[in-house]
């Protein structure tokens, strides 16, 4: 999926209305039957994501929390998990930064290992949910800056709510609880903080420049 890229990197920077990236993530459900959608921040092709932001890490990370949350299979970029940055070839095909391990070449360069930690923590909620690998889509809300949807999957019962805030102050709504967390307990994937819910109502609270992936816990 070539648009992936630059619509999120675009979002993320405050370009364009909110309503309009949840818009264009709905419209990739639109997939023919037997096809798949792969979509990627980086490539050997283009200046690395990381570049395009200027280095903002924050939205970078915004990117990420929205490819593992989106329809398609993501496709990581060798390096960008570790903050590899690069711009126009050849200089996005620089060495995989491997830090203190005896790799060569590339031994040495320094690595985020929180931003891997990061993806870690985001793959893995995408492997436990399957609402997010075939689930539909449905946008709860996009007043300013805050963009809140629901991937939702009726064979296996599994719902998630994805929050992101690309705003510069915290934002908040109040969004109807998907109906298979009934009697469920509700977290955060990414703080493992727990959410608010009262009377089938979710409390979405977002700081600035983050996100949040709303999952029901294991065994709640």
């Amino acid at each position: 999926d070539f648009t992936f890229k630059g619509s999120c990197e675009s979002f993320v920077q405050g370009k364009g209305r909110t309503i309009a990236f949840a818009s264009y993530l709905e419209k990739r459900h639109k997939v023919r039957t037997g096809y798949h959608l792969a979509h990627y921040l980086s490539s050997h092709d283009e200046p690395m994501a990381i570049h395009n932001l200027k280095g903002d890490m924050e939205a970078f990370r915004l990117c990420v929390a929205l490819q593992m949350t989106s329809l398609g299979i993501p496709t990581i970029y060798y390096g960008e998990e570790v903050g590899r940055e690069g711009s126009v070839w050849p200089v996005n095909r620089s060495d995989m930064p491997w830090g203190k391990r005896p790799v060569q070449p590339g031994k040495g360069i320094e690595r985020d290992e929180a931003l891997r930690e990061y993806y870690r923590t985001l793959i893995a909620a995408r492997r436990a949910n399957p609402a997010l690998t075939v689930g539909t889509f449905k946008r709860l809300s996009s007043d300013g800056d805050l963009l809140v949807f629901e991937r939702s999957d009726a064979a296996s019962g599994n719902a998630v709510v994805v929050a992101v805030n690309r705003g510069a102050a915290d934002a908040t709504a109040t969004i109807p609880a998907p109906a298979a967390w009934q009697g469920a307990n509700v977290k955060d994937a990414i703080t493992g903080a727990a959410a608010t819910l009262a009377d089938g109502q979710l409390a979405v609270t977002v700081p600035a420049r983050q996100a949040r992936v709303y999952v029901a816990a294991a065994g709640g």
